[in-house]
């Protein structure tokens, strides 16, 4: 994409939206974040408005993406060490839970994830 070339507001919308799901917020927390109404991140997302400047870079920063990916002048990026937002905020409150609850839900996660495919469980989080 040249600096001539228009931004399509409705595939960046998709785009944030998409994001936004990904990291398992509502459009109402990520209104908060954006301090906007709901109403401003619903009609970004359906290409309604265009995207300003600040809120491009914040949303760069939330979601840890460059504004580049965001209005597709590259490639989004599929880094597979990336945690997702809703991963990250599971596992804090997993961690403020008391110890012996922590075990218990690490081992029915451990659990579930055996069911699924052995391979993917870590040997040592049997003896946490």
């Amino acid at each position: 994409m040249d600096l001539d070339t228009p931004v399509n507001r409705t595939s960046v919308g998709q785009r944030i939206a998409s994001l936004r799901k990904a990291s398992g917020f509502s459009q109402a927390q990520l209104a908060s974040l954006l301090n906007v109404s709901r109403n401003i991140v619903s009609n970004i997302e359906i290409g309604r408005i265009q995207i300003t400047a600040d809120i491009l870079v914040k949303l760069a920063r939330i979601f840890r993406v460059s504004t580049d990916s965001i209005l597709e002048v590259e490639p989004p990026a599929t880094d597979p060490q990336s945690i997702s937002l809703k991963l990250v905020r599971r596992l804090k409150k997993i961690e403020s839970l008391p110890p012996i609850q922590q075990r218990s839900v690490l081992h029915t996660l451990d659990l579930a994830l055996n069911a699924m495919d052995p391979s993917h469980i870590d040997s040592a989080s049997s003896s946490d």
